[in-house]
């Protein structure tokens, strides 16, 4: 299991770095449950009993998860809707394992040809087949690794892929301070949509990201850093008013800050621990405010909200995303405990 690992970690050095519009299977990038839109969209470190996590990191598949299974549905945009369902088993001193599946639904449209003439109408969907796996080598360190088989289909065309996550997991010893380091869509296309020989690029992607819960103290900090394997991820808007010089007349060149490039990488959460039943969560996504704001028009694109509620066997998410003015993603989650069921079967008379 060691050797196969180590052959995984020089996965990475053969992946080109890209970001936005670069490559297929975009959907692969969109959060995959409520809990992790709202706090931000990216959550790769906190190991618990929420299977939605495994998608997140495979080296967060641990055994809390055992036997449990989540279900996950977003209302995106228009009428695009994406969601997933997961399952996750422990195998005790052989490590775990969980399998899902992670979708996107792109809706109905009307199909012209050319001239304009109308054709028949067509569909677009996306859907990624997913099995993980995790091993915990030390008290504090987690391995995993996840293969995605990945299909989509916009109206005749269709395309493959398979590809690969390398996650890593540490931990304090009190658990006070967690981090990861992950390698997410290691891959390429089996097959592209004009010719199976015309493959595209996935969205290959390092994150890395820490969280603290400080002791005594009912809160959850966690700050992620994404695309790491992009230098610039900030831009110019185009539409901003143009600064002239008072001196010269001459209009004054704005250019990208570091700041505002090491600030595009990065997400904020905050989840505040109500009690064993209750949580309340906050985001930032700094990159989504920065694309997403309008000219002198106060939008908050970025910001996120969620709540969190445990009853027995269950437990509910809803997570609230402003992605730009007048357009809120909301996103609902579900988990259950197929462990604290009780099965019987009837006898028969």
């Amino acid at each position: 299991m060691k050797k196969i690992f180590v052959a995984l970690l020089l996965l990475p050095a053969f992946a080109q770095a890209q970001l936005g519009g670069s490559y297929s299977f975009a959907f692969l990038k969109l959060p995959n449950n409520a809990r992790v839109a709202s706090l931000g969209g990216t959550l790769n470190c906190i190991a618990d009993e929420d299977v939605g996590q495994a998608w997140q990191n495979p080296a967060l598949i641990n055994a809390e998860m055992n036997n449990r299974i989540s279900f996950n549905t977003v209302n995106y945009l228009s009428d695009i809707n994406h969601g997933s369902a997961a399952f996750a088993h422990s195998f005790k001193k052989y490590g775990n394992m969980a399998a899902g599946i992670q979708y996107v639904n792109y809706g109905s449209f009307k199909g012209y040809d050319e001239n304009g003439n109308a054709t028949a109408n067509f569909s677009a969907g996306e859907q990624c087949y997913y099995a993980g796996y995790s091993y915990q080598y030390l008290k504090t360190l987690t391995v995993g690794a996840t293969v995605k088989y990945i299909m989509s289909t916009l109206e005749t065309y269709h395309a493959t892929g398979l590809a690969a996550d390398i996650g890593f997991h540490w931990k304090r010893k009190d658990s006070i301070v967690n981090a990861a380091l992950v390698f997410k869509n290691i891959g390429t296309m089996l097959n592209g949509y004009s010719s199976p020989q015309n493959k595209e690029p996935l969205p290959y992607e390092v994150q890395a990201g820490i969280s603290i819960k400080p002791r005594h103290m009912p809160i959850r900090f966690s700050i992620m850093g994404a695309n790491l394997q992009t230098k610039n991820t900030a831009f110019l808007n185009p539409n901003k008013a143009k600064t002239i010089s008072l001196d010269s007349g001459v209009e004054i060149e704005e250019k990208v800050t570091i700041s505002q490039n090491i600030f595009t990488h990065l997400t904020f959460g905050a989840e505040f621990i109500l009690g064993k039943s209750l949580f309340l969560r906050f985001g930032y996504n700094p990159r989504t405010s920065r694309e997403m704001k309008l000219t002198d028009v106060r939008s908050f694109s970025g910001f996120s909200w969620g709540l969190g509620l445990k009853i027995k066997r269950f437990s509910f998410s809803y997570g609230n995303v402003k992605i730009f003015a007048g357009q809120n993603s909301n996103l609902f989650s579900m988990t259950l405990s197929l462990d604290k069921m009780k099965w019987s079967i009837p006898k028969k008379k």
